[in-house]
């Protein structure tokens, strides 16, 4: 194949010689055609009853030619260029939805002809020569290489891969979340995804993140920002049939920064300047004394500004080139110094380190507010520089050294010292939450129950008491100050975790879990008997000191009485205390309405709607309610087997190998064992097992709906097989 070659943007691997003219329009053609012949191969592979292996087949046929799967080496431009680039007005509509830190960005206008994901990148570099059929083709690669990955991240938020990647075979078909990122893999570069806060969606985090690339050993190529879009307006979207009144998108265009272009020149010139007298009646001299200005005052004047413009622009001239050689000083200067660093000896070092600190201690001593907050800000800007292009080993070791020296500066500090730094840290964890967007807020609550969890396992049993301890202080402290709506909040969330967690738990930890309510129920019951008995110890020694011989029953009688009183007294507190808390009408949460549209949108995602056939007995349920076995692997497989005279009736049922399983036939048998074909997954060779049938077969009984408990009917005609949900219930 003839190589391709472009002026900045060449598509060969890295360290290949970059071509400086465009590629022709024949080259670019007959690259298309042969990316397009690939993917009606992959279309025609999509179609087959077994495509996963097909499309498998096919894959591995294109990447055995190198030519064609060489890496792509796209520069993706930074900043937006009239010649080459177009405003997408309908999608700078919708981008004033999106997150405020890409509002300033421009869309630029795609082909939507359903290929509009990958015409995104087109558009974004029309002079590369890369054609949206071969990010196509280079995208569904990507998804087989590193099918794993993409199931373990987003089946459960769009569905199948197996049917993403048998739509994605198909040209001019829409792209999902699994193109997205795996296109951003096929280009080696990060890929942002930016959604529209339009309509509530339960995985908005994820439409809206930074996706790096999976190879990290490959150089990064720079960011592509993809948003989602619709090709209409968000009002006539909503009004479309069928909707709903919900916006969806259907489109994606690429985002690109703004052309930041300099500011004109200006000249200062003094034509105009004109000076004007400004006589007042009241401050005027007599007719007699008052004096004209002549004309060679105002020639004086006008030489004058000019000498005043020539010597500021000779100091200005002076200026820049005292800047350039101010800059070239500096720059000899680290030099010198870096060269001085790599030869010192470690005695050197720390006296140079010392010398250092002890000066910059000086100068801060003596810096005003203003040269304070610039030095901060400098040194942030460079801490953030040095940051982005340290590499794994570098963050380590900087790490581990804050941590040593925050260490060691808290050990030494005083009182004040200690409550002045937690009060700025305080602030400054205040101010950082009330400006971090949504990832950055996911990202560092998972942090943060990660290094808690981290501490609770290395912790002893000392100080796993005094966290306890700590812990419930701070809860106590913060119930009695809370507001009425936040103890509704912190009830209602209390709840919700309560039975978040008792819906995910174990059979082990239930058991444990009700064990330890059976303990302190007993514990409550013992300290109430303990409490009624010292009440009635008192009352005795009361009663003894007043009261006779006879005593004792008048005695019983009136510590009942008083012990009924006090409970009648608590109960009318607590009563009179809810009726003074309760504010009628209360307002749902805004955390309670999350709550439930997250639990809406996990419960009717695909990965739960999604059915699948039991293999022994031919039921159709949810398939996250089904037990996945292997044939040989089935527990007490002997109770399946089918008595001789019910095998002799299924003549039509083929006995035949595993492998060799007739297409024709809605069973198949295995050792004396009938099977239905649609539980039966051939590539992974395994079958799937209702809870029914796995119940009575983890009992080592026969399933009561299973061929071997004589319950067959037969295959299905193949008029009943396409009836619909409705059609089946008639």
């Amino acid at each position: 194949m003839n190589d391709i070659s472009t002026n900045r943007n060449q598509i060969g691997v890295a360290g290949l010689h970059t071509c400086q003219h465009q590629p022709c329009s024949c080259e670019r053609a007959t690259r298309t055609n042969q990316f397009l012949q690939l993917l009606n191969r992959l279309a025609v592979a999509s179609t087959a009853t077994d495509y996963e292996e097909q499309i498998s087949a096919t894959i591995a046929t294109i990447c055995a030619d190198e030519t064609l799967v060489l890496p792509l080496r796209l520069f993706l431009p930074n900043e937006f260029d009239e010649l080459k680039h177009t405003i997408d007005t309908i999608a700078q509509q919708y981008l004033k939805q999106a997150s405020k830190s890409v509002q300033h960005l421009i869309p630029l206008r795609s082909l939507a002809d359903g290929n509009c994901l990958f015409n995104s990148v087109v558009s974004l570099v029309p002079d590369s020569g890369v054609s949206a059929v071969e990010l196509r083709v280079r995208t569904i690669i990507e998804l087989v290489k590193n099918r794993t990955y993409y199931d373990n991240q987003f089946s459960h938020l769009v569905g199948p891969f197996n049917e993403a990647i048998r739509r994605t075979c198909n040209n001019n078909n829409f792209s999902e979340l699994y193109e997205v990122v795996a296109l951003g893999n096929a280009l080696r570069c990060e890929v942002q995804s930016v959604y529209p806060y339009i309509d509530y969606r339960g995985e908005m985090d994820k439409m809206n993140a930074v996706y790096k690339p999976l190879d990290i050993s490959a150089p990064n190529n720079g960011r592509l920002i993809i948003f989602w879009t619709n090709s209409e307006d968000e009002v006539t979207t909503k009004n479309r049939p069928g909707s709903g009144g919900v916006w969806s998108p259907n489109h994606f265009v690429p985002l690109i920064r703004p052309c930041e272009t300099p500011e004109s020149p200006q000249k200062t010139t003094i034509k105009n300047n004109k000076v004007t007298s400004v006589r007042s009646p009241e401050f005027s001299p007599p007719p007699n004394i008052r004096k004209r200005k002549t004309s060679f005052s105002l020639v004086e004047a006008s030489l004058s500004d000019l000498e005043t413009n020539d010597v500021r622009r000779k100091r200005q001239e002076r200026t820049t080139a005292n800047e350039q050689k101010r800059k070239d000083r500096l720059i000899a200067d680290r030099l010198r110094k870096r060269n001085s660093r790599e030869n010192e000896s470690e005695e050197q070092r720390q006296r140079r380190l010392a010398t250092d600190r002890l000066s910059k201690r000086t100068a801060r001593e003596k810096e005003s507010e203003d040269q304070q907050q610039l030095r901060l800000a400098t040194d942030r800007l460079s801490k953030r520089n040095a940051r982005e292009n340290e590499s794994e080993d570098q963050q380590q070791l900087r790490l581990a050294t804050d941590r040593l020296s925050k260490r060691n500066a808290r050990e030494n500090e005083s009182e004040d010292q200690q409550q002045l730094r937690l009060a700025t840290d305080r602030l400054s964890k205040r101010n950082a939450r009330e400006n971090e967007s949504e990832d950055q807020q996911q990202l560092r609550l998972a942090t943060d129950r990660l290094s808690k969890r981290n501490a609770r396992e290395n912790e002893n049993e000392d100080q796993q008491q005094i966290r306890l301890a700590i812990d419930r202080l701070s809860k106590r402290n913060a119930r009695e100050n809370e507001s009425q709506d936040q103890q509704q909040l912190r009830l209602t969330s209390d709840r919700l975790s309560k039975s978040t967690a008792r819906e995910n738990e174990s059979e082990n930890q239930r058991r444990l879990r009700l064990s330890d309510q059976q303990k302190r129920s007993a514990r409550k019951k013992l300290c109430r008997s303990q409490q009624r008995g010292r009440l009635l110890t008192s009352g005795q020694h009361q009663s003894d000191a007043i009261r006779s011989v006879d005593r004792q029953g008048s005695r019983r009688k009136s510590t009942e009485v008083i012990n009924l009183q006090r409970e009648q007294k608590l109960l009318e507190k607590e009563q009179q205390g809810l009726l003074n808390q309760y504010v009628w009408p209360t307002t749902i949460p805004t955390q309670l309405k999350n709550h439930c549209l997250q639990d809406f949108s996990n419960q009717m995602s695909m990965s739960v709607l999604r059915q699948s056939t039991c293999i022994v007995c031919n039921i159709r349920t949810f398939a996250n309610t089904m037990k996945v076995h292997a044939l040989k692997d089935i527990l007490n497989v002997d109770k399946l087997s089918s008595p001789t005279d019910f095998m002799n009736i299924i003549s039509e049922a083929q006995q035949v190998a595993q492998e060799e399983i007739d297409e024709h036939s809605n069973t198949f048998s295995l050792s004396n064992t009938v099977f239905y074909k649609k539980g039966y997954n051939i590539a992974e060779k395994t079958g799937n097992i209702c809870q029914q049938c796995y119940s009575a077969l983890s009992k080592d009984k026969i399933p009561m709906f299973s061929v071997a408990n004589k319950m067959w009917i037969g295959d299905v005609p193949l008029e009943l097989q396409q009836l619909t949900i409705a059609e089946e219930k008639l």
